[in-house]
């Protein structure tokens, strides 16, 4: 760096946690150049937001988030993104702000998809098909229709736990977070004993009917446990600890 530069960091593979981008980031680039942010270089971040092999949601018809160290990086980055962005920009007021935005985006997805799947644990439990339950109650307006299931990806399980750390780092103990990310985080082995469960029910007998849903249990898998449909990414996938927690109690 020679000074007058403008550092432009997405999103992935990089932490999003508050504050990564100049807690973190900038004091690094200071330390060895021996310049100094706003004076001698500035600095942007636009959070990722993009879902591989979704062919609706492309690059440019997702909707970005800009910001920048100040005014004039904000700018310029927003012009950068709003020139190609068919969906448009949003220019965040500042760094941290961004970076909040897109650890809640997944914060958000993984709670919700943690009480679907502490519902279709209890419902199993009564004998009730989850997926039943979850089309009646989409038929109010204003309810919101998460899937239980399995989640995996390097977004959705990893982002809660920037959060809490953050979080903790300020003195405050997080607990609907946490509590979201061990439900999610035992649903892999739930599943497989679940699974092994019926193989040992079909084995005593043909024609045994799962008491779960239908012939095999129902849990649709979450965009980032498939992560992604048609892509080669595998990253944190809870179908692969499903597979693991089969085979460890004896199945194929």
């Amino acid at each position: 760096m020679g000074g007058g530069e403008l550092l432009f960091r997405p999103r992935s593979p990089l932490p999003a946690d508050p504050g990564a981008t100049e807690e973190d980031c900038v004091p690094v680039l200071e330390r060895v150049s021996g310049l100094r942010m706003n004076e001698d270089f500035s600095v942007g971040y636009s959070p990722e937001r993009i879902n591989p092999g979704d062919k609706l949601h492309t690059v440019t018809k997702i909707k970005k988030v800009t910001s920048g160290s100040n005014p004039l990086a904000a700018s310029v980055i927003d012009d950068l993104y709003r020139s190609v962005i068919e969906a448009g920009t949003h220019c965040a007021p500042s760094i941290k702000v961004a970076e909040a935005a897109k650890v809640i985006e997944n914060s958000q997805r993984d709670i919700n998809i943690a009480f679907v799947n502490e519902l279709a644990r209890i419902f199993n439990r009564m004998g009730i098909d989850t997926l039943d339950v979850l089309e009646a109650a989409s038929t109010k307006w204003n309810f919101l229709p998460f899937k239980p299931g399995l989640v995996g990806g390097h977004c959705i399980g990893i982002d809660p736990y920037y959060l809490a750390q953050k979080a903790q780092e300020v003195g405050y103990h997080p607990e609907i977070i946490l509590a979201g990310r061990r439900l999610n985080d035992g649903m892999g082995a739930y599943v497989a004993s679940e699974v092994v469960k019926l193989m040992i029910e079909r084995s005593k007998g043909a024609g045994t009917r799962n008491r779960f849903q239908g012939e095999l249990p129902r849990y649709p898998q979450q965009p980032g446990d498939r992560y992604h449909p048609r892509t080669a990414g595998v990253r944190m996938r809870g179908a692969c600890c499903r597979s693991v927690g089969v085979e460890r109690r004896g199945g194929a």
